[in-house]
């Protein structure tokens, strides 16, 4: 095992362009170290990028192993091709190291550069991932010099096509995910889910009775329009921010009667629609058919907990799918909403901020996007951030400055817990910031 583990380093030597000690061998054995070793650097990686408790996730697991089988299969279908069958096994090693490298070299890319703008350039990031592989199976089956290598080239065709059609499918999978606390878990009775054949047909309903009670703006003066949505239906903490803000709208905002909740929860699940891009899209239509866009404000407030670009609206019964940056973006954009303040109040929010800026937008978020925030178990009444925001805009209508408030707060709270910044986010297009201040204005006593 230790000559199958040394071989599998010294096929690495193809990925730095230093010239191996010796053929690569490609005995069943050394496939299998050159796989566990793989495995090993991908959890590293993936743990690293957690700052806090992590747990094993089943969904990366199930991403990684799919990763693996379907990248094998690829190169196996290509050596056949090529007939180069007898090299099949160390080629699989070469293949597997090379990955291995490419994971490796991305986390440490990653960590070092995490708090720069360099750390958000994802297409570098891509390419850094796919370079190595295709540098070790060039140099691999190469007959002459290793640029001579078309085969190699092939064998990676083969490969980057399957890994491009399972990335569709698994998106970006860790192998560990945020350790939630203990209380915010729930043993699910799957005997008594929320049958879809039932929940699906009321959505119209109970969307379309918040719709038809929406108000209209008034033409002498700016109005507000708010848009309340919670995912993670198992937890009530969320459920409770959006229940606290529809008082707020009412009370601070002026919008008792153009307010929109989305987010119900697994004990109730038609005790409000369900928070999903149809749903979301449907309200902003709404909204935008009946507001004035010279003078008025959308207020988006969506809490969960959060992934990369991802905010997770889960419902056990009912959906598999979270909710992307990218279809937020898109729900507003084709609405043609203006003067929007998006908060989104998740874990790695701040990685909404690409997709959501724009110069009538401001975008608040509960974190960095390589940062989790905190307080999201169900013994607390709000997160930790909503905590922060929801006690700032008692004493000011100035979004803005609520954030900046709620900055300073958390940024406080966790140095003295020991915890990694969460660093929230703000994000003020140029165009928005006349507007609010109107609006803030006509609120103000005399």
């Amino acid at each position: 095992m230790i000559k199958a583990i040394l071989n599998a380093f010294k096929s690495t030597q193809l990925v730095t362009l230093r010239k191996p000690s010796g053929a690569v061998a490609g005995r069943p054995i050394d496939v299998v170290a050159a796989l566990f070793i793989f495995l090993g650097a991908a959890a590293l990686v993936s743990r690293s990028y957690i700052s806090g408790p992590a747990t094993v996730s089943l969904w990366g697991l199930q991403g990684f192993v799919a990763t693996l089988a379907v990248s094998v299969l690829a190169v196996t279908i290509g050596c056949i091709i090529l007939r180069r069958e007898k090299e099949l096994g160390a080629t699989l090693v070469v293949l597997t190291m090379s990955m291995c490298v490419s994971t490796l070299l991305i986390g440490g890319i990653w960590f070092a550069f995490k708090d720069r703008t360099f750390a958000q350039s994802y297409t570098l990031f891509w390419v850094l991932g796919v370079a190595p592989v295709f540098v070790a199976l060039c140099r691999q089956t190469a007959t002459a010099r290793w640029y001579q290598a078309w085969s190699g080239a092939v064998l990676f065709g083969f490969w980057l096509l399957a890994s491009i059609v399972l990335g569709h499918y698994y998106g970006q999978s860790y192998i560990f995910e945020v350790a939630y606390d203990t209380e915010e878990t729930t043993d699910y009775d799957y005997g008594s889910l929320a049958d879809p054949e039932v929940i699906y047909p009321q959505q119209a309903d109970l969307l379309g009775g918040q719709l038809t009670d929406l108000e209209a703006s008034a033409d002498d003066q700016a109005d507000m329009f708010v848009l309340l949505g919670a995912g993670t239906p198992n937890q009530s903490v969320f459920q409770r921010e959006i229940d606290h803000l529809e008082t707020l709208a009412a009370t601070r905002f002026d919008a008792q009667n153009r307010t929109i909740k989305l987010g119900p929860t697994v004990d109730d699940p038609l005790r409000l629609p369900l928070l999903n891009r149809t749903n979301l899209t449907q309200s902003l239509n709404a909204i935008s058919n009946i507001m004035d866009p010279a003078q008025d404000l959308v207020f988006i407030f969506l809490t969960s907990h959060g992934g990369r670009a991802s905010l997770s609206t889960y419902f056990p019964g009912l959906n598999a799918r979270n909710l992307s940056s990218a279809e937020v973006a898109q729900a507003i954009d084709q609405s043609g909403v203006a003067n929007v303040i998006i908060v989104v109040s998740a874990c790695y929010s701040g990685s909404f901020v690409d997709e959501l800026e724009a110069p009538d937008r401001l975008v608040l978020t509960a974190s960095a996007a390589d940062r989790s925030s905190f307080g999201c178990a169900d013994t607390n009444t709000f997160t930790d951030w909503g905590t922060a925001f929801f006690d700032a805009l008692e004493d000011t209508l100035d979004f803005h400055q609520a954030a900046l408030r709620a900055q300073a707060t958390v940024a406080t709270e966790e140095a003295e817990r020991g915890y990694e910044a969460s660093l929230p986010q703000i994000a003020e297009g140029e165009a928005i910031g006349e507007i609010l201040e109107a609006w803030v204005a006509a609120r103000l006593p005399n």
